[in-house]
């Protein structure tokens, strides 16, 4: 129903990582806890559909944002069972989030989802990251690519800037962050009221930031990401230059806001 690069591996059925994600999803009923997955989308639908449907086992409903998509990402999504909010135009992830955020407090939701439409977020983590949430009373759970694994999926360069800065954020709380850029996230929604007006750039690591100083628990729980393959990444060699600058510029603001 509608409310106005990569392409994926297909997300298998496989045995879940815990073996227990089902029985989890009825712990998550049976507390009368009510998840919804929010998943911004532009130009997917070779697998945007996929994920809709791998991500509905464990969630009440799912949003797809399509960000003025030229393709048939909407329709792909509408067709698996989402309901789809669609941007006229290309506006970007920061502006994506922030219509998904709303539509999603505006509901009488629990627990906010996140990831991407992309197949790179397996939706089988889920449950495990809302269990780790609950378990260790966290406000915001973030997927770690690095948390107690090796990745060497990315260049040195992205590497090292994303341990420089989760370094960084760790500074701001008690809580270790190990990946600061991710966007496979789950929030408990009253702590997303909190951090809910994302910054256009880099919002990942601004609201990480903001989450850590309004004294939000934090944590992470390790999810393995596959390497993408083909498309076009958003990383050249303007934005490598870039990068540092921008992301200083987004500590600078956070510590005068």
């Amino acid at each position: 129903m509608s409310s106005q690069g990569f392409r994926p591996r297909r997300l298998r059925a496989k045995a879940d990582p815990i073996g227990e994600n089902d029985k989890m999803s009825s712990e998550l009923a049976s507390r009368h806890l009510r998840v919804i997955a929010v998943i911004p989308a532009y130009n997917e639908e070779n697998s945007v559909g996929s994920v809709v449907k791998d991500a509905s086992r464990f969630v009440d409903e799912i949003l797809v944002i399509d960000d003025g998509s030229e393709d048939m990402t909407a329709k792909e999504a509408e067709s698996a069972g989402a309901t789809t909010i669609k941007h006229a135009s290309n506006s970007g992830i920061g502006s994506s989030l922030r219509t998904g955020y709303g539509y999603c407090l505006s509901k009488s939701f629990d627990i906010v989802v996140q990831l991407d439409a992309d197949g790179q977020h397996d939706p089988q983590f889920v449950p495990l990251m809302i269990k780790h949430m609950i378990t260790n009373n966290l406000d915001v759970v973030t997927g770690s690519r690095f948390l107690g694994q090796r990745n060497d999926d990315h260049v040195l360069l992205r590497r090292a800037g994303i341990k420089l800065f989760s370094a960084l954020a760790s500074s701001y709380g008690p809580a270790r962050v190990t990946d600061v850029t991710s966007g496979f996230r789950a929030y408990r929604s009253t702590a997303l009221r909190k951090i809910a007006d994302v910054a256009d750039r880099h919002w990942a690591f601004d609201q990480t930031l903001r989450a850590l100083k309004l004294g939000l628990n934090y944590g992470e729980y390790p999810v393995p990401m596959p390497k993408r393959n083909s498309g076009k990444s958003q990383f050249n060699g303007r934005t490598f230059f870039l990068y540092p600058i921008r992301m200083m510029g987004v500590v600078l603001k956070v510590a005068l806001s």
